[in-house]
């Protein structure tokens, strides 16, 4: 088991490769390149956690967080297989709403591949279930909650 630092902090351009590799392969592979990660910083926030280890590699975890229009999205949550940390998605929606919050947004989605964690999350945290949402396993599941 890896050991977690305790801060999750914005991610840079230059950590791209290792954002796409986390992204990459996670349970459902969603073929996201270090190019459309490199893009993807001029529309939003990459969230990051670092290993305690930097010879382990990569990163603990990373997130995407847009914020239009009054309304935050979180998208691409994504944490290494090694991570043996259950609470560590929670950790990043919970780090993404502040944000959000901070920002002025009235509303918070989450698009995220399916998991167990989901039904904790939708209880604690209080996102409900979009309709028209996902019907396969590897579609991104739709949630959101008033802020």
């Amino acid at each position: 088991m890896h050991v977690l630092g305790l801060a999750i902090r914005y991610g840079l351009p230059n950590e791209a490769d290792a954002i796409a590799e986390l992204v990459n392969t996670d349970e459902f592979p969603r073929q996201t390149s270090t190019r459309d990660i490199a893009r993807m910083f001029s529309q939003g926030s990459f969230l990051v956690l670092d290993r305690d280890d930097p010879d382990a590699g990569g990163l603990a975890g990373s997130a995407f967080l847009q914020i239009n229009n009054g309304r935050g999205e979180l998208t691409l949550l994504s944490v290494a297989g090694d991570i043996d940390a259950p609470d560590l998605p929670q950790r990043f929606i919970e780090v993404a709403e502040m944000m959000c919050v901070a920002e002025g947004c009235k509303a918070m989605e989450l698009k995220v591949i399916e998991r167990p964690q989901l039904d904790a999350v939708q209880r604690e945290l209080g996102f409900e279930p979009l309709h028209g949402n996902a019907t396969r396993r590897d579609e991104a599941l739709r949630l959101a909650k008033r802020l």
